[in-house]
């Protein structure tokens, strides 16, 4: 079995010029659909946690969907209005990527999750969940991947706090991400894969 990625536009997602990478998180996002199997509750919970050890870190939350009123009241019943921000959908997405310090998306479950993609291209790193289709994304680099189980607050507290080390990942994975999820790469496999039919 060959397994063959979606193609995703690296001349589009790339690092900033003028982001310079940071050890101490002052900015997490999450990028994708409002729906409770991304599990963005646990993630505010999550965050809040991460907020006892880093007071000024907020928390940008965008997208769209049926979760947002409940997301909302969330925030409010957590105090954390002045942290966590629902911002909804934006259309230079690779911006909000590259002016973050982590994505974090702890998705319980998930086909592909291209923005995690997206955001390693961008240069930032990311938190993600031991869910099938992450660690096979991130198989060779393990390191953005915690257990979701009941100390989920304190395994990305401990993750975070090796930032410095997730940055320098971040690099060397984005080299491989480019090769791997190229459009000329993937043309290439699909014309091998016809041609032998």
């Amino acid at each position: 079995i060959e397994l063959l990625y979606n193609p995703i536009n690296a001349s589009r997602y790339k690092p900033s010029k003028f982001k310079t990478r940071s050890a101490i998180p002052r900015k997490i996002i999450y990028v994708g659909r409002l729906t409770p199997g991304k599990n963005i509750m646990r993630s505010i919970s999550v965050v809040s946690r991460l907020r006892e050890k880093f007071p000024g870190l907020i928390y940008e939350i965008y997208g769209q969907g049926p979760e947002y009123e409940k997301l909302r009241q969330k925030i409010c019943d957590t105090d954390n209005t002045n942290a966590i921000f629902l911002k909804g959908h934006v259309e230079k997405i690779e911006e909000i990527y590259q002016n973050a310090d982590v994505l974090l998306f702890l998705s319980k479950r998930e086909s592909l999750g291209n923005v995690v993609i997206e955001s390693i291209l961008c240069g930032t790193p990311v938190i993600v969940g031991n869910i099938p289709s992450m660690k096979e994304i991130f198989r060779e680099y393990p390191e953005f991947i915690v257990d979701m189980d009941d100390e989920l607050e304190n395994n990305v507290l401990t993750k975070i706090q090796e930032l410095d080390k997730l940055n320098s990942l971040a690099v060397k994975a984005r080299e491989k991400f480019i090769e791997a999820f190229n459009k000329d790469n993937h043309m290439r496999h699909l014309r091998k894969l016809y041609e032998s039919l």
